[in-house]
């Protein structure tokens, strides 16, 4: 899915019509009046999708109306952690918008895109609904001929893990702190929001080998130069060492893609399985790989 940003929507809508492309672009409500006045300037019928909030879908069917008459087709945007029947709920709310968007404007509206929201059992119990108690609601409550989901999240999160070796370890008070090779640069959502975004560690010796024996209280803190770069606090593992592995859980979704550029830091080898066989997938990046990011060979270039 194309999703505009209001800042750079002429350009976008320019570069669509250029191309030849369809224009399936999320947007505000209120950029709606925007997008249509240069639909319409440019002669323009493109099919468009429109991202409300489920749960908030925009009451103004007159400015929806407009944007059905050049193409469009809806989205229910995920929600998050919410129970499987306020979710359903939502979703069943923009079906009814579409159905009358139908009967009013007198054509086809046959995509509805209903999003995500699926929760991920990142640390503990499984979630209180599952995938197939979505999938039950929806069921029920969609007519449409089309039906787009949108549970990346859901599905790639278990699928992988990240690795790293404990640099050293150090008593501040009464506190125990492991410093690792990875933090919010890999797992930003986790540093600015623990309580959303958690996950489970577990704890290998210098060998690879499970750590056993009585688990004490040691927080997480990744390399990076701020002190909001902190995985985990008080998290209970047995006694870690300099030299130790740290497996950090769950790592599929909103990690590798998300890589904060925070302190210049390269971003880390990637592996997977192919048919039983571990393979590179990336290679990660050298301090040269690091360099060009930041356009070393404009200042070359330029004697700076």
């Amino acid at each position: 899915m194309e999703r505009f940003s209001p800042s750079e929507l002429e350009q976008r809508v320019q570069a669509l019509l250029s191309g030849g492309a369809a224009a399936r672009g999320a947007v505000l409500a209120h950029d709606l009046d925007r997008m249509m006045a240069r639909f319409y300037r440019l002669q323009a019928a493109l099919p468009m999708g429109l991202h409300a909030t489920a749960i908030k879908a925009h009451p103004l069917v007159q400015t929806l109306r407009r944007l059905v008459q050049a193409g469009g087709g809806l989205e229910a945007a995920s929600t998050g952690e919410l129970a499987v029947a306020q979710v359903v709920e939502g979703i069943r709310r923009v079906e009814a918008l579409r159905q009358r968007l139908e009967t009013r404007c007198g054509r086809a509206v046959p995509r509805l895109d209903v999003g995500g929201g699926v929760p991920v059992a990142y640390v503990g119990e499984r979630p209180a609904w599952s995938l197939e108690d979505w999938a039950e609601g929806v069921r029920a409550v969609v007519e449409a001929p089309v039906l787009v989901t949108e549970l990346g999240r859901w599905l790639q999160a278990p699928c992988g893990f990240a690795l790293s070796r404990v640099e050293f370890v150090r008593n501040v008070g009464d506190r125990r702190i492991a410093t690792l090779h990875i933090g919010a640069d890999l797992l930003l959502r986790t540093a600015y929001a623990p309580l959303a975004w958690p996950h489970e560690f577990l704890a290998f010796d210098a060998e690879g080998r499970r750590k056993e024996g009585e688990e004490e209280a040691v927080d997480l803190v990744g390399p990076l130069c701020f002190a909001g770069d902190i995985l985990g606090e008080r998290v209970l593992l047995p006694h870690l060492e300099e030299g130790d592995w740290v497996v950090v859980r769950d790592t599929g979704a909103y990690t590798l893609s998300m890589w904060s550029r925070h302190c210049s830091r390269p971003l880390p080898p990637t592996w997977g399985f192919e048919k039983e066989k571990l393979v590179l997938l990336h290679g990660g990046e050298d301090p040269e790989a690091v360099a060009h990011f930041w356009g070393a060979e404009l200042w070359s270039s330029s004697g700076a």
